[in-house]
């Protein structure tokens, strides 16, 4: 099999696309978030476990706040 990793950035993905595309495809789809000026700042990285529908963790050494 040589599609290994596949990253969505666009909006975070369902847990139903998730599930279909694992299904289809053998791999879980990876959420990130950031601007696109710079590296993704949260997302689900590789090696780490995935929580269907999140869009993963901080990267170290980054501190998140939701603000209102």
């Amino acid at each position: 099999q040589s599609l290994r990793v596949v990253c969505s950035s666009n909006e975070p993905l369902t847990e139903d696309l998730i599930g279909w595309f694992r299904e289809q495809f053998g791999i879980t789809p990876l959420d990130y978030y950031g601007s696109t000026e710079s590296y993704p700042l949260v997302g689900n990285f590789p090696g780490v476990p995935v929580k269907d529908g999140s869009m993963g963790r901080p990267l170290p050494g980054w501190d998140v706040a939701l603000l209102d």
